[in-house]
Formats: C-alpha cells, sequence, structure tokens
C-alpha cells in the first residue's frame, strides 16, 4: 500500500490549483485564458473548467469557497508538518 504523503500531490493538484485560479483572478481580474494556463501549467481547456467550477461555487454560497480556502490552510499546514 502506498504511503499516503505519496498520494496527496495527486488528490491536492486539481483543489490547489482552482484555488491557486481564484488568487490569481482576484489579484490580476484581467488575465488571459492562455496566461492563466502558463502560469498553473494546466491548458486552456482545463482552465475554462477551473473557471465555470469557481463560478459554480461563488453562485451556490461563499461558504463553500470559505470551506475551501479553509481546507487548503490546513492541508498546506498538514503537508508542511510532514515535510520538515
Amino acid at each position: 500500500m502506498p504511503a499516503i504523503c505519496g498520494s496527496l500531490p495527486c488528490v491536492l493538484a486539481p483543489t490547489s490549483r482552482l484555488l491557486e485560479l481564484l488568487e490569481l483572478l482576484q489579484t490580476q481580474p484581467l488575465t488571459t485564458g492562455r496566461e492563466i494556463a502558463d502560469r498553473l501549467a494546466i491548458d486552456r481547456r482545463t482552465v475554462r473548467r477551473y473557471i465555470a467550477t469557481l463560478q459554480e461555487l461563488s453562485g451556490n454560497h461563499d461558504t463553500e469557497m470559505t470551506a475551501l480556502l479553509k481546507q487548503k490552510h490546513d492541508l498546506t499546514r498538514k503537508l508542511d508538518a510532514l515535510t520538515h
């Protein structure tokens, strides 16, 4: 059975990139899809999918986005603890 640390990056990558996209759009709202794709190391189709996900989340409840940000913070702390 693989160690949990070995599987975490695979699970965290999409959520992490989604949150990176949110942060990027908040600081640079006029960023192009190509710039986003390059910065996050994803293709433009994935950028469109992530933006649709963000729109869906913002249309539902702000609490969902708050929960995602809290999850990112908690997971970052846990990963830091594992690597130090």
